[in-house]
Formats: C-alpha cells, structure tokens, sequence
C-alpha cells in the first residue's frame, strides 16, 4: 500500500543532508515545490526539473 501525504503537495519546502569530503562535513541543501509525497520519498520540483530524494537521507531545513 502506497501512503501519500497530500497536504504537502504545493508547499515550499527545503531539504538538507551532510556529505563527507575529506575531513570535513558539507551540507547539501534543496529548496523546492512538492509535487508527490509517497512510500518515503520526496518529488520536488526545483527550478522546473523533478528531484526525487528519499526522506531518509533527507532532513527539513528551514533557513
């Protein structure tokens, strides 16, 4: 079973992960609209190209 979580669709949102290079921890940060919610993974869309991104990698940001 597919579990959506249509309240999110159309809401701004943005998204951080931290990558390792090196020695140091950079964070990686997306800032988008939902298009789709399911099964754990996030359909943005961002600048009018789609990135799914799942949410267990994935933390919310709020700037």
């Amino acid at each position: 079973m597919v579990q959506r979580k249509l309240g999110d669709v159309g809401r701004r949102i943005g998204l951080i992960r931290w990558l390792r290079e090196g020695e140091e921890w950079l964070p990686e940060i997306v800032v988008g609209t939902v298009i789709d919610r399911a099964s754990g993974v996030w359909h943005l869309d961002v600048n009018g190209e789609t990135r799914v991104l799942n949410e267990c990698d994935w933390s919310m940001y709020q700037p």
